[in-house]
């Protein structure tokens, strides 16, 4: 399996900007490894370094394995059912029974939001939903609401929720046992803002699509179209008596209106660019608007600025006041929260624990905290008198760039966009290992050895660690690539890695982290994926430029090249008996080639946008194919049978592999999300 970095820093990028307009973490003990964990602890990789090639570059020596320091053992709540015993193997008559049984991960947090009587904090995730308990941080209820939530706010008695959604729908909730009440539909665009008006009667929304609107609450009726930005709306806010509503958008317009009618009060100019929020004081005489690198005070009376506070550092993306207005806190694209005094602008406080932009900010009805969420996936709560952070909730996740299935299928692993690897157990999705140092806007990529004794981690810093397993100790790292590691694969026999970095293809020696051979250096032969043949004689590569080439093993010859696809291929798999092999291309097809001689068999046309993996079942039989369409697709392998579309995710499926028995298969996604198949 394999991505384009860039077309994944380009996703994310605009994800970011959707959802929002957008620590140090508390340490963890030293990893070790849980009495009830054991991962093929009698297997090992065959270590002997006999090989064909001839050693062009031999690293430092590696000290003797110890313990990363920069792993972490993270106990966690996953929410997640245990997957059902005694599954059935996956086959062409059965398919189309296939279900979910499970879902690893709470997706992407896009905000969080405090309910008026204090109790419970709402967070507005990838994968629905999440109610937590606002003292202790524990679950209280998970609302499935099948698409991602941008937004989530509480009605001002807490009964109801409201939430905006990529899929441009407003939907509105039952608190107490998470029914939908109502779908609200009349937007062209994701809804990333929603308000409730003080009475909880009217709610307003802002979307993407230029437009905002108010609804009635009781029943979903629409009752009329507010004014017209010239950009998406990415902010709506009742005035506290509920006779005006402020909007601001992404061409730096911040605009009053009359609730009434409809009409235009107040334009305020004066931002440069866009305005991600806008908060209106206790006491409806000062309106607060975040944008571009300011925060302005507008005087509501006759429109006139009361002040600017600078920013400086980027985008301003949340404004909230505190309950009696003497207060305004603020976050922005960098990971800190900035506690302002309005009456004169003063910053009194900063808080800094988070480690990427804080999308998310509101005090509590007291005033005495401060919620706030993080693209770092972490919610903390912060005492406002002294800055204290009082506790941080590590429960979500971010987009999944690859997932894997140890040789005996008891833990997956997944890379993920934070350079992070983790250790899933495959059975409940307990979170049983985590390697790396969270870093925001870089992907890691995981392959498991034909043993399961060693982990191998691709990441940001343009290399590739060794870990061996059970004890998650750092055999090698594999240093020297000229990009970001996109891909990785172990030969059959365990011994040589294949790393895929840019324009190249490296292969190391497992035993000693030697490196054996560089294959291409041709910028046009961009690597997105790899895949050895069973047999380990050839390694198969899909690349930018629409082609997949077979490579010789044992001398880096190429042996051919297969063209048809019509976009850069982003996915190969050889079935299990190497006479086959899968690709999946940004051309929304997968095509399956005859090895022997290069021949096309069949072009297998279904999903409606880019295919980002492929993947045969154990005996053959089957082809998975996950597409940035959110869905996984089961092919017959024979003849391109269609057998059963798999939907679920809320965002581009990017990753999918079968058990080794044949009963499950995981798909992993940009939602923040594992998902598990099965015939349940």
């Amino acid at each position: 399996m394999g991505r384009k970095p860039k077309t994944i820093l380009f996703l994310i990028f605009i994800f970011s900007l959707l959802s929002a307009c957008i620590p140090a973490q508390t340490p963890e003990p030293p990893l070790t490894a849980p009495s009830h964990v054991a991962l093929n602890p009698t297997n090992t990789d065959a270590p002997t370094p006999t090989s064909a090639f001839t050693d062009t570059y031999t690293p430092s020596p590696t000290p003797s394995p110890t313990a990363s320091p920069t792993q972490t053992f993270i106990p966690t709540n996953t929410l997640a059912s245990l997957v059902p015993q005694g599954l059935s193997v996956i086959t062409v008559e059965n398919a189309h029974q296939s279900t979910q049984l499970i879902r690893l991960g709470r997706g992407s947090i896009h905000g969080v939001n405090w309910s008026l009587d204090g109790r419970m904090i709402a967070v507005a995730s990838s994968a629905g939903i999440y109610l937590y308990d606002a003292i202790s941080f524990s679950a209280m209820k998970y609302i499935d609401t099948g698409n991602d939530v941008l937004v989530a706010v509480f009605s001002p008695d807490g009964t109801v929720l409201a939430s905006g959604s990529r899929d441009s729908t407003v939907k509105i909730w039952r608190v107490s046992d998470g029914a939908l009440l109502h779908t609200l539909e009349g937007h062209t665009g994701p809804v990333n803002s929603v308000a409730f008006a003080p009475d909880g009667i009217t709610l307003a929304s802002g979307s993407d699509d230029m437009s905002v609107k108010l609804w009635k609450v009781t029943d979903g009726e629409f009752i009329r179209p507010v004014g017209w930005h010239t950009g998406g709306v990415a902010s709506v806010a009742f005035s506290p008596d509920g006779a005006a509503l402020a909007s601001g958008s992404a061409k730096g317009s911040v605009d009053l209106w009359r609730v009434s009618d409809g009409s235009i009060l107040i334009s305020f100019e004066g931002h440069e660019y866009r305005v991600c929020s806008v908060a209106f004081s206790p006491d409806g005489s000062i309106l607060a608007s975040g944008g571009d690198n300011a925060i302005k005070l507008w005087h509501i009376g006759d429109g006139a600025l009361v002040r600017t506070l600078e920013q400086r550092e980027d985008l301003v993306e949340n404004v909230a006041f505190s309950p009696d207005g003497a207060l305004l806190a603020s976050s922005s694209l960098e990971s800190r929260i900035k506690i302002w005094r309005v009456s004169d602008g003063k910053r009194i406080r900063t808080l800094d624990g988070h480690a990427a932009s804080v999308n998310g900010v509101a005090f509590s009805p007291d005033g005495s905290q401060i919620i706030s969420s993080s693209n770092d996936q972490t919610i903390k709560r912060w005492g406002v008198p002294d800055g204290s952070l009082q506790r941080t909730l590590e429960e979500h996740s971010v987009p999944i760039i690859s997932v894997v299935f140890s040789p005996d299928g008891s833990t997956l692993a997944s890379g993920s966009y934070d350079n992070l690897a983790t250790l899933w157990r495959a059975t409940d999705g307990v979170v049983l290992h985590q390697w790396g140092e969270y870093s925001g806007n870089s992907q890691s990529v995981v392959a498991y050895s034909p043993a399961g004794s060693i982990l191998a981690v691709g990441c940001r810093y343009r290399s590739v660690k060794l870990f061996r397993l059970p004890d998650g100790a750092l055999l090698h790292t594999l240093q020297g690539h000229s990009y970001e590691v996109i891909t990785l694969a172990f030969s059959p026999d365990g011994k040589i890695l294949a790393a895929a970095s840019g324009y190249e293809v490296r292969f190391w020696r497992v035993s000693d982290g030697a490196l054996l051979r560089t294959l291409g250096g041709d910028e046009h032969r961009t690597a997105t994926s790899i895949a050895f043949s069973p047999d380990g004689a050839v390694l198969a590569w899909g690349d930018w430029n629409h082609s997949v080439s077979l490579w010789r093993v044992s001398d880096g010859m190429l042996l051919q090249t297969l063209e048809g696809h019509t976009m850069e291929v982003n996915s190969v798999a050889f079935s299990p008996d190497g006479s086959v092999l899968a690709s999946g291309s940004t051309d929304k097809t997968v095509r399956l080639w005859r090895v022997a001689d290069g021949a096309p068999l069949f072009t297998l046309a279904g999903h409606s946008d880019s295919v980002r993996s492929v993947a045969f079942s154990p005996n053959g039989t089957i082809l998975a194919s996950g597409a940035s369409d959110k869905t996984v697709i089961l092919w017959q392998a024979s003849d391109g049978l269609n057998l059963v579309a798999l939907a679920g995710h809320t965002g581009p499926v990017t990753s999918t592999v079968f058990s080794p028995d044949g009963t499950v298969i995981a798909s992993g996604s940009l939602d923040g999300t594992i998902r598990l198949w099965g015939i349940a």
